[in-house]
């Protein structure tokens, strides 16, 4: 009798999970990336792709390298004009990532931007600005690492998309 009433409340708790989850699942890629853009927004820092004395991978860079992976050139030019400086500092990498034709126009913009962002590279961190940030994109992206991020994301050897932001 006991072993039955725990296969019983063990399948009730189960079911009651699984539609948790369901409830909780994003519909859409468009879905997605507003997800992934709100907490990006909400951590408000700009990282390089691991941070701290560790070396732990950065929830905002994963967050980065899916939106490249995800957005096109006129979606990443729209994010340049965001309320949120750390997504108008990834939006410039993505742009410089992709080769955009326009990046002098951007680049123009941008190095007038003296809003405050917090930062992380590695184990060192503090405030800049976002022309600061621009001027030094190399301090949080580069080329090479980012194709090779992507490169297994593509192949399945990175693993990352299935842990972003979890809370």
């Amino acid at each position: 009798m006991k072993v039955k009433l725990f296969i019983v409340i063990l399948l009730l708790c189960c079911g009651h999970s699984s539609i948790a989850q369901n409830s909780a699942q994003l519909k859409s890629q468009a879905d997605s990336v507003e997800y992934v853009k709100t907490k990006m927004r909400q951590l408000r820092e700009v990282n390089s792709y691991a941070i701290g004395f560790a070396g732990q991978q950065s929830m905002q860079f994963q967050g980065f390298l899916f939106l490249l992976n995800t957005l096109d050139n006129e979606q990443w030019l729209k994010l340049t004009k965001d309320t949120s400086a750390c997504l108008r500092a990834y939006a410039y990498a993505a742009l410089v990532h992709n080769r955009h034709k326009g990046m002098t126009d951007v680049e123009k913009n941008f190095l007038k931007d003296s809003t405050q962002v917090p930062v992380m590279f590695g184990c060192i961190g503090g405030d800049m600005t976002v022309a600061a940030l621009v001027a030094n994109v190399s301090n949080f992206y580069n080329r090479k690492f980012v194709n090779q991020l992507l490169a297994e994301y593509y192949t399945g050897n990175l693993f990352w998309h299935r842990r972003l932001f979890q809370n």
